[in-house]
């Protein structure tokens, strides 16, 4: 079959070049009006012992405006200790796994598992150029190399970036000291790298079981699965995982894939354009569940009480 290439392509930048320079003549006699100005104002000050803020002010700029702060957009502000939208505190309270957003809104988050990695970059650059956002959970063992680290940043300041444990494997029926390792130290790790506060934790393989969703509940995260799975981890084609999001996708879906994945690389310029085509835009977790919460019974019966 042949691989589904990108038809986004990067334009070229306006070359922006110097205008034309103003003739000799007409730059002296500039000049030399400015210096006569100045020295008006130079007398004049002296003729009345220099005159007052005020008057300063009347002869340049206004007063400043005092300073106004906008108020966060979306889910999370962003700096330590920012404040939760009350949707997503409801979320964290319920402490049950999340599979989808409420379906009320043409909405569908994209979530790439497994990163930072050597196509971290073409995915960020992929989603700007389409002009919508997805988010990213993260392996704490991948931090190990400084250009991951880098990654990171470019990831959290894109969209959302989660916790995904330190090793990566199944996480159901550990003990809570495993539990602390695997998902409190890269937690604490990404924080760093990333310089964001870190609200998700996505489970390996959505391995969990409810002593998993105590734990992450208790440390104040929402645990996040998904609606649906283009099965790229288990060797998915680029046109497979295009036709499962294709003939699966509905408002309020959480698309699972993952940034490490060469097929998943060449499919997400096609997937970008199957959404569009359906009027479904891609956002953040955060956006998604902020502005299209799920319901209290889509809590609490999971993926099967999504859309139903």
């Amino acid at each position: 079959m042949t691989s589904f290439r990108s038809e986004f392509e990067f334009g070229e930048l306006p070359e922006y070049g110097r205008g034309p320079r103003p003739p000799k003549r007409q730059f002296g006699i500039v000049v030399l009006t400015l210096l006569v100005l100045v020295s008006l104002v130079v007398v004049w000050r002296g003729t009345t012992g220099g005159g007052s803020d005020n008057s300063v002010q009347a002869l340049g700029s206004s007063t400043p405006s005092p300073s106004v702060q906008s108020p966060a957009v979306g889910g999370l502000s962003s700096g330590p200790g920012a404040s939760i939208a009350p949707q997503l505190q409801k979320i964290m309270d319920f402490g049950k796994p999340v599979y989808c957003g409420g379906g009320d809104l043409p909405m569908v988050a994209l979530t790439f598992d497994d990163g930072p990695g050597p196509f971290t970059q073409y995915a960020v650059d992929t989603l700007k150029i389409a002009g919508v956002k997805a988010s990213f959970f993260l392996v704490g063992k991948l931090f190990d190399s400084t250009t991951n680290q880098k990654e990171s940043k470019i990831e959290a300041k894109f969209g959302d970036v989660g916790d995904h444990s330190w090793s990566h494997f199944g996480l159901a029926g550990e003990s809570s000291s495993t539990l602390q390792a695997e998902i409190v130290r890269p937690l604490e790790t990404i924080e760093r790298y990333s310089g964001e506060d870190i609200l998700f934790f996505r489970p390996p393989w959505g391995s969990r079981d409810p002593a998993l969703d105590s734990f992450v509940a208790s440390h104040g995260m929402i645990e996040m699965m998904w609606t649906l799975d283009t099965h790229d981890s288990e060797g998915a084609k680029d046109y497979e995982i295009v036709s499962t999001i294709d003939n699966q996708v509905q408002p309020g879906s959480i698309i699972l894939m993952h940034e490490n994945r060469g097929t998943t690389r060449d499919a997400l310029p096609a997937i970008l354009q199957i959404l569009a085509a359906k009027g479904l835009q891609p956002v953040t977790l955060t956006t998604l569940l902020t502005e299209d919460p799920p319901t209290t019974k889509q809590l609490k019966h999971g993926l099967s009480g999504c859309f139903d």
